[in-house]
């Protein structure tokens, strides 16, 4: 779920993904990537609406976000799903690897 994308296609979405070498989000994103309007509920039940109708039980996945607005996610379940990047740098080679250490640890623990 990509909400400051809303208005671009999947081509360009996936064009942007490989140029910024992110190559494994642009293989594995979401058929259903866009978010519904947030104007209206917090950011935290819009992304907990979308998992709910696009996610399995056990299915394991992340949330990128910027730290700026990652902050809704802080009273939230979701916020062990969830990668928070500053904005200017985003997901920086650190946060790649602990978010995929992360993931990995989870499948172990499944």
């Amino acid at each position: 779920m990509l909400k400051s994308f809303v208005s671009r296609s999947d081509t360009e979405l996936r064009e942007l993904l490989e140029q910024t070498h992110l190559q494994f989000i642009a293989d594995n994103i979401h058929a259903e990537w866009r978010s519904l309007d947030t104007k209206t509920a917090p950011l935290s039940s819009v992304i907990a609406t979308w998992c709910s109708a696009n996610t399995q039980p056990d299915q394991l996945f992340f949330i990128l976000m910027a730290e700026e607005t990652g902050h809704s996610l802080y009273r939230s379940k979701l916020l062990g799903n969830a990668t928070l990047c500053k904005p200017v740098e985003g997901l920086t080679p650190f946060w790649y690897q602990a978010t995929r250490r992360r993931l990995y640890l989870r499948e172990a623990e499944r």
